[in-house]
């Protein structure tokens, strides 16, 4: 799980860059506090707003379906969401974009570690370690979890059908 999450985060924060989409996203957020239109202004916000409740739901439904299949759950002593782990992933990486588009060697940073002493010491960029350092906050291994063979049918079943379904975006979108 952890492997999946650090390399998924270098993953996510370069597609954000490369992203038309997400650049418009982040302009607008920008610019719309200092829009003088006050009608326009609450326009736009409440499509951002809504466009970051789409997202934040997307979020949360693919760590529910990651950590189900993985044997990890949100940990019982939060008392929170997924919803609220995916509006703190969320958060984190607004802040790593904004820190890449505007010192791009802070972002890329990164270091050799072993931080959560899962294996032999491997490259972490700071993007890595803001998503798993944060996910690792709100999850845990779940003690009920599917055992090691069912769970990896399950996520061999699982990365087919996200491959499939990312194929069929990827080439809508062109």
């Amino acid at each position: 799980m952890i492997e999946l999450i650090r390399r998924l985060a270098d993953f996510d924060l370069d597609a954000i860059l490369a992203s038309p989409a997400w650049r418009t996203y982040h302009a607008l957020c920008a610019t719309v506090s200092g829009l003088t239109d006050s009608d326009l202004r609450d326009q736009i916000q409440a499509a951002l707003a809504e466009s970051e409740n789409a997202r934040i739901a997307r979020i949360a439904d693919a760590w529910r379906t990651l950590t189900g299949l993985f044997g990890y759950r949100l940990r019982p002593e939060l008392d929170t969401g997924f919803e609220t782990l995916a509006s703190v992933l969320s958060v984190a990486m607004h802040g790593l974009v904004v820190a890449a588009i505007a010192a791009p060697d802070v972002a890329g940073r990164e270091i050799v570690a072993s931080p959560f002493d899962d294996g032999p010491p491997r490259r972490w960029s700071l993007s890595a370690l803001s998503v798993a350092g944060t996910a690792l906050t709100f999850l845990e291994p779940d003690p009920h979890g599917p055992d090691d063979e069912r769970r990896l049918t399950q996520v061999h079943q699982a990365i087919d059908e996200w491959a499939s379904r990312l194929a069929r975006e990827a080439s809508s979108k062109d």
